[in-house]
């Protein structure tokens, strides 16, 4: 995903924060989501305002039985941690 570095020339502010950020962050996860290809593990970091990171892991679509199948093949061979 791109990352403005500087304000576009026409943007004008937005809206003050409400205090609630979860609508605005689950926004921004399912933008993640939505952008990633079928079976992908997508990571998306959510700075907070006192500076620590919230992270939202969830699969796209058909993920959830790919992992379970790579899971049953990995706890098969001993290889899960």
């Amino acid at each position: 995903m791109p990352v403005l570095t500087a304000r576009p020339v026409l943007a004008r502010p937005g809206p003050a924060p409400a205090g609630d950020r979860g609508p605005v962050e689950r926004a921004a996860v399912d933008g993640a989501l939505a952008a990633a290809g079928p079976e992908t593990l997508v990571r998306t970091d959510i700075p907070q305002p006192d500076g620590s990171v919230r992270l939202y892991a969830a699969w796209t679509d058909g993920g959830r039985s790919l992992a379970n199948h790579i899971d049953r093949v990995a706890l098969a061979r001993g290889l899960d941690a």
